[in-house]
């Protein structure tokens, strides 16, 4: 957890202001969330804002890798948490996979940031509890990455349909080849994923290690 710092007004009237700042370090390939809680005797807000460095938050194959981030102890923390509370019996990919489905919301880079396109760090994703199908696709391939599966057993998909972008999962799991909709419920990729998924053709492939294009 962040330093945790607390300022007092002691009044305002209706028509005045009250502006502070603070200064946030933010490393080249990474962001920072801060959080800011204002209440008096009669009402309370809260607002989060994401700190980011001078980083493209778009597609760019140079920099697809950077955000998958199975080193981040933010994620590891939470795959640990994961498979720790998971259904006995279930496969890890799967659990992780359902916790992420079930606990991110899908929003709208527009809903969330104001821009059309804004891609989030797994980090973000988490504690923001919200994101678009590629922010889903990057925190669920952290999750893999950092249980072990080997780069070319876990990674990012970007397909298009009918001039639309999608982004989802691809793993190899027991010689199996598996599309996964990040979205959806583990056991649906016995069909849900199929109908999610129809008619996208894949473009490009990542995670923290390779990325391609598809012939």
């Amino acid at each position: 957890m962040g330093k945790l710092s607390t300022e007092s007004v002691t009044l305002l009237q209706p028509s005045e202001t009250y502006t502070s700042s603070v200064t946030v370090n933010v490393a080249y390939n990474s962001a920072r969330m801060v959080t800011v809680d204002a209440a008096c005797s009669a009402s309370s807000a809260s607002k989060t804002i994401i700190v980011n460095a001078n980083f493209t938050r778009l597609f760019d194959e140079n920099l697809c890798r950077s955000f998958i981030t199975p080193k981040d102890p933010n994620v590891i923390e939470l795959k640990n948490k994961i498979l720790k509370d998971k259904l006995p019996g279930a496969p890890d990919w799967m659990a992780m996979r359902d916790w992420v489905g079930n606990n991110i919301q899908y929003k709208t880079d527009s809903e969330i940031h104001g821009i059309a396109e804004f891609w989030q760090f797994p980090n973000e994703t988490m504690q923001l509890k919200t994101g678009d199908c590629e922010d889903f696709s990057m925190l669920l391939c952290s999750l893999l990455r950092a249980d072990g599966w080997a780069p070319d057993k876990a990674y990012v998909i970007v397909g298009e349909k009918n001039n639309q972008y999608h982004g989802w999962v691809r793993v190899l799991w027991n010689g199996v080849q598996y599309n996964i909709e990040p979205q959806g419920n583990g056991f649906a990729i016995a069909l849900g994923d199929v109908l999610s998924l129809s008619g996208y053709t894949a473009k490009y492939y990542f995670n923290d290690v390779n990325f391609g294009r598809f012939q």
